[in-house]
């Protein structure tokens, strides 16, 4: 599935090519799947068990953190609404600087 092995490269590192996407402090996630939302679509569960941080995140929000490389909140909204599925919005773009800017 294209979102969670995104997910899986974002963790380390090697999304769309680049390195270093994401904070060296990212090293110690892990992302697994989680319980479908109530409506039935997909979720996965990112863990930071070192410091006890746990994250459910949708569909929107990978495509949101695949992008944050682009440094940009109106960029990283534009390219992830550039791909198939529900568009993010800023909130959902609100949830993930509280993922990244930690």
């Amino acid at each position: 599935m294209f979102i969670e092995r995104a997910a899986k490269q974002l963790i380390t590192g090697q999304h769309a090519g680049k390195s270093n996407v994401i904070q060296p402090s990212w090293l110690n996630l892990q992302i697994s799947a989680a319980a479908p939302a109530l409506e039935g679509s997909p979720q996965w569960m990112l863990a930071d068990a070192i410091s006890g941080h746990y994250f459910k995140l949708n569909s929107s929000a990978i495509r949101l953190l695949c992008h944050w490389s682009l440094g940009d909140g109106a960029q990283v909204l534009q390219a992830a609404n550039q791909q198939p599925g529900i568009p993010p919005g800023a909130e959902a773009l609100e949830t993930c600087c509280v993922i990244c800017c930690r």
